[in-house]
């Protein structure tokens, strides 16, 4: 039995310490990922808005430091997500790489849009391809008109020439109109979208007069037939004019719209959106890295709970086991060592008492027991072979003085008791002591 408490209180010990050890093993490991984890996904969030802050101060003022600076902090950022990597493992860490890489090629692709003014700015191409030499081609014509008609001093040619005169004044301040529509544009003035608007429609009110003078011109020009010079400059002025409004109406268009400059659209639809995406991931891999602190909480709240119904049912079990043991200590030795200690008091005094039967089953009670049977019986022995001896003579085996007088003793009480008379009688042997001399004490003690 002590043996079994023994190996229980060994095994819980045991169970107890193992369990206690791999819980604080695995809580001091992920405490120590959580510490390296968390400085990283720090530095990383510092790295990209420092790039987001260059970037912002880039896309006012583009320089070489800034977008230096954007590269080397994007950089910076993805080394930090692939530390990342071979620290935790939430799932989102090659995501996050993959988002950091991906933002530093479309900030790459931002940077060359804001270097490059044609890219920039999607209308200026045509600004410079269509509307310039279309405007310019008008005025040239325009200009050769008017030399052919002064040099032929008609008075016919004089509303002729006014008309061309008068498209070319209008041209010019149609061509002023969009230069302060496109300088509004660009924050010159600090115009509203509804000043924008107000500028567009100047140019369009100028642009009805030149078309509706052209329209005169070339019904003029028709009748005039001689003016070989202002014909063709007429037909190149009209196709010229034609030109230059579809590429304007593509032009204002763009620049009434909110993608009248590239950059901003891009930094707002795919830079910004990346931003607040890798943010987002860094912020679930922290709430990632922070459910291991709380299933660690809730791993060593299970191993104490654990612990303790070990604890409360090793009770119970000691409990039990001290209460067999007492009941199997009390039969086994305990009461056989009372019954024991119960008749050697007995004997001591002189008392009466049952015989001790053998009823324990540990060997070494039982054997103690034997040996009180034993010299009990001994003790028995000798008092009985003492009395004998005492009472009787050591020749002859017959009673002796000393027993005569107890039995007469004896019977004199109970005579005196029950009111009745004794007799004595005493018988005396003549010639005994002869015939014990000549014939030797054997003769003698068979005569008696």
């Amino acid at each position: 039995m002590a043996i079994v408490f023994v190996a229980v209180i060994i095994s819980v010990a045991l169970w107890s310490s193992h369990h206690t050890y791999v819980v604080q093993n695995q809580s001091i490991s992920h405490i120590v990922l959580r510490t390296k984890s968390q400085h990283v996904i720090q530095r990383t969030r510092f790295l990209l808005w420092e790039a987001n802050n260059a970037l912002q101060a880039y896309m006012i003022s583009p320089d070489a430091p800034l977008d230096k600076k954007i590269r080397n902090m994007v950089s910076r950022a993805s080394m930090q997500a692939s530390k990342l990597k071979n620290i935790v493992n939430s799932g989102k860490e090659k995501l996050l790489k993959e988002k950091i890489d991906k933002l530093g090629v479309d900030l790459e692709t931002l940077i060359k849009i804001r270097r490059d003014p044609v890219r920039l700015y999607p209308a200026m191409a045509t600004m410079n391809d269509v509307m310039l030499p279309a405007s310019n081609s008008f005025q040239t014509a325009a200009t050769l008109a008017l030399d052919e008609i002064e040099v032929d001093s008609l008075a016919d040619n004089y509303k002729l020439y006014k008309i061309i005169d008068r498209l070319s004044d209008n041209w010019i301040r149609m061509i002023g109109a969009f230069r302060v529509f496109i300088a509004n544009r660009f924050g010159a003035f600090s115009s509203t979208e509804k000043g924008l608007v107000l500028q567009a429609g100047n140019v369009d009110i100028l642009f009805e007069q030149i078309k509706e003078d052209l329209v005169i011109l070339q019904k003029l020009s028709e009748k005039m037939s001689f003016y070989i010079q202002a014909n063709d400059s007429v037909q190149t002025m009209l196709r010229s004019a034609d030109t230059w409004h579809t590429a304007y109406i593509y032009v204002r268009t763009s620049y009434l719209s909110n993608e009248w400059r590239t950059d901003i659209p891009y930094l707002q639809n795919r830079i910004q959106p990346q931003f607040v995406n890798i943010w987002d991931i860094l912020a679930k891999i922290d709430l990632a890295i922070e459910s291991t602190s709380l299933k660690d909480m809730e791993m060593m709240g299970s191993i104490a709970g654990k612990i303790s119904t070990v604890l409360w049912l090793f009770s119970i079990m000691a409990f039990l086991i001290i209460i067999s043991g007492y009941y199997i200590l009390q039969r086994t030795i305990l009461g056989p060592v009372y019954n024991l200690s119960k008749a050697l008091f007995n004997e001591a005094q002189g008392h009466k008492h049952d015989n001790i039967k053998p009823e324990s089953h540990v060997r070494e009670m039982k054997e103690l027991e034997q040996a009180f049977i034993l010299m009990q019986e001994k003790i028995k022995e000798r008092q009985t072979e003492l009395q004998n001896k005492a009472l009787h003579d050591p020749l002859t085996g017959l009673p002796n003085r000393a027993l005569m007088e107890d039995r007469l003793q004896n019977a004199l009480h109970v005579g005196e008791r029950n009111s009745s008379s004794v007799v004595l009688l005493l018988i005396d042997l003549d010639g005994f002591k002869k015939i014990n001399d000549t014939k030797g004490h054997l003769a003698g003690d068979g005569i008696l």
